[in-house]
């Protein structure tokens, strides 16, 4: 669930792709979509993707069964030609070229999180049928480069060298036509997974950056076909710019980690990056210490002075943490007014420094027409079987003994 400016500023993120876009949850529920993708799938947010986009023709047989069954509740129905929990599972985008009621499409899992992906879908029929047109006859090739909106360079397959490029790829380069003409074509891209170094593969498509002229670089998704003319062996390859895309999945991202109010991570990040500590923890023998702290009296703060002054209390302490602990330390808002700090390689008596030094900066914070504001911590290191649970238990029982101590005081 988003808040109203979480919701707002991911509805405008959407709305930048030109495409249809949507994101989507793990069970394949829409949960946000944009303007193209309702005109042109005629999607509806709630529905199901498969029901609403394709409906039970793009099921396999099995998956028809399971909803004759058991009704679209059932778990495994997806289009026969769906790779969401491939993507999800290795957490990496993944495309598929599908043909469909005559149409061709280019189709995107991109995962966000653990929980949910986003679905980029691009009509590419007349791309397609240009292609098909210029494996037919060579003739074409000089009307595939001119209508297609993505930047095209012809090369030589033998000698890497750029024999053809079309105004689109100039732009992207960032150069004239005698600027790219007769170089080779790794001046422009990163060659690792370039076909020529794999026997029997014609076609590829992936994910890489491209060099402009002043050494720039630009995200884009490339593809390279390979085709055999009366001239010999060419590379056509093709590539457009990501790096809206790109930005709205750092976005999407952030979102989904960290909490809206304060900017702190959230629980499940956390959760996820403690399990990973203790795994590091386990390998090499080096300890690490979590700190949690609650603010003191902050029911009265909010009951006497409003939640938006709790609020603003919050984001300020955020802050005056984040200024004071170092960039590999996870700071995380465990609930409430709770917070919790992941501090890899720290034994407990540099914690507990620390503990004390936060606990010195927040009573320098100054809140008009308030008190002195303060919290309560527990410290916490690392013991050989600790678990994510017994950890953050072990250090909420200390925070809960501070504030029985009299609170704006550290235990360890």
């Amino acid at each position: 669930m988003l808040e109203d400016n979480e919701g707002e500023l991911l509805k405008k993120l959407l709305e930048a792709i030109p495409n249809p876009a949507c994101l989507i949850s793990k069970d394949r529920r829409i949960l946000a979509q944009n303007k193209a993708t309702e005109k042109i799938i005629g999607t509806k947010v709630g529905c199901t993707c498969w029901g609403s986009i394709h409906g039970t023709a793009s099921l396999s047989e099995d998956a028809k069964a399971l909803l004759e069954k058991y009704g679209e509740s059932a778990k495994g129905i997806k289009c026969r030609w769906c790779r969401a929990e491939e993507a999800l599972a290795e957490g990496i985008g993944i495309s598929e070229e599908t043909e469909y009621m005559g149409r061709y499409w280019e189709t995107w899992w991109i995962p966000v999180g653990e929980d949910m992906y986003l679905h980029y879908i691009i009509d590419i029929t007349k791309y397609k049928l240009l292609e098909k047109e210029l494996m037919e006859k060579e003739k074409y090739l000089e009307i595939l480069l001119s209508s297609i909106p993505a930047g095209v360079l012809i090369i030589d397959a033998e000698k890497r060298r750029v024999e053809g490029v079309n105004e689109e790829a100039l732009l992207l380069i960032g150069a004239e036509k005698g600027d790219v003409i007769g170089k080779n074509c790794n001046r422009f891209f990163d060659c690792k997974r370039c076909i020529l170094k794999r026997d029997g593969i014609t076609s590829t498509r992936f994910e890489t950056v491209l060099y402009r002229i002043n050494r720039e670089k630009i995200p884009i998704i490339k593809s390279i076909r390979r085709v055999l003319t009366d001239n010999g062996e060419k590379l056509i390859e093709a590539f457009i710019d990501i790096t809206d895309r790109k930005k709205l999945e750092e976005e999407l991202y952030k979102l989904s980690i960290t909490d809206p109010l304060t900017g702190a991570y959230n629980y499940r990040h956390f959760h996820r990056k403690l399990q990973e500590e203790i795994d590091r923890t386990r390998r090499t023998g080096r300890k690490f210490s979590l700190i949690i702290y609650d603010m003191d009296d902050f029911k009265n703060i909010n009951d006497r002075y409003g939640h938006n002054v709790g609020d603003m209390i919050l984001i300020e302490v955020v802050r005056a943490v984040k200024k004071r602990i170092r960039k590999i330390d996870v700071l995380a808002r465990w609930g409430g007014e709770e917070f919790i700090i992941l501090l890899p390689n720290t034994r407990k008596d540099d914690a507990v420094k620390l503990a004390n030094d936060l606990r010195d900066i927040m009573a320098s914070i100054k809140i008009p027409n308030m008190d002195r504001i303060s919290a309560s911590f527990g410290v916490v290191e690392y013991v050989d079987g600790d678990t994510p649970e017994t950890i953050t238990s072990r250090v909420d029982k200390l925070m809960y003994e501070a504030k029985a101590r009299g609170k704006n005081c550290v235990v360890y």
